[in-house]
């Protein structure tokens, strides 16, 4: 039997298989193999807050196609914004000029819309003044996702990217489940670092019962007391006033 028969049945002897034999990458194996990489980032032990907040932006940034930078909008007890976590200068000045005018597409998400979708800023109409601003600060397009965890909205993660157009469908598809795994994420950081600063503010403010006692010759009781009503005269945290009373002193 010929060479040129024997081809046609099984194929040259010596052709190799390839990678483009067994067809393209399965995008939701993709897909999963990003999101487990980031949960195992997300719920590593971190040192702070702020380490939790910088680790999500930075894998947003990694994972999320057609990002430049990445930003955390955060909604604050008192309703304004915090910008945390940011890749880069751009994200902080985007978000200042939402929390002047009182609109944007963070703040669209934090509150509203669970993905927000800018494709060109300078043709944007959505926000007033804004995007015309936005637009002249270098920002092309714009992808935000609302961060929500037990019914709580802890604001919005933000990419950004000087080119219009840089975001699509394959970015909406990784962005969505990457945020809710941000969400769980830095809700946890945010409780753990609330604990802390409750314990920390027992200590001092513990420490400078102790002082206030010794020195006045007054109950514990009556201790905090003086601390509440000198926190009320100052306007100033009770916190504040202990931490100042244990590192000065009461001289």
């Amino acid at each position: 039997m010929s060479d040129s028969v024997i081809e046609k049945l099984v194929g040259p002897a010596d052709r190799q298989s390839t990678d483009d034999d067994l067809g393209p990458c399965d995008p939701e194996i993709q897909l999963s193999g990003i999101l487990a990489e980031l949960a195992r980032k997300f719920h590593r032990e971190h040192d702070d807050f702020d380490s939790v907040l910088s680790e999500v932006c930075e894998s947003a940034r990694t994972a999320i196609p057609g990002s430049e930078h990445a930003g955390i909008t955060l909604i604050t007890e008192n309703g304004k914004l915090d910008s945390r976590g940011a890749t880069g200068e751009l994200p902080a000045l985007i978000d200042k000029m939402q929390e002047e005018l009182r609109r944007g597409p963070c703040i669209d998400a934090a509150h509203d819309e669970q993905v927000v979708l800018v494709t060109d800023m300078s043709k944007e109409e959505r926000w007033g003044g804004f995007s015309e601003t936005a637009a002249s600060a270098g920002v092309g397009s714009m992808l935000s996702f609302q961060l929500w965890v037990e019914k709580e909205h802890i604001g919005a993660l933000n990419m950004y990217s000087s080119k219009t157009d840089a975001f699509d469908d394959g970015s909406a598809d990784i962005g969505l489940p990457l945020a809710t795994h941000a969400s769980v994420a830095i809700a946890a950081a945010r409780r753990e670092q609330q604990l802390r600063d409750a314990l920390d503010s027992r200590d001092v403010i513990g420490q400078a019962k102790g002082m206030l006692m010794q020195r006045y010759s007054i109950d514990s009781e009556q201790a905090f007391d003086l601390l509440v009503r000198l926190s009320q005269q100052s306007n100033t945290k009770a916190r504040d006033i202990a931490e100042s009373i244990t590192k000065r002193g009461l001289d």
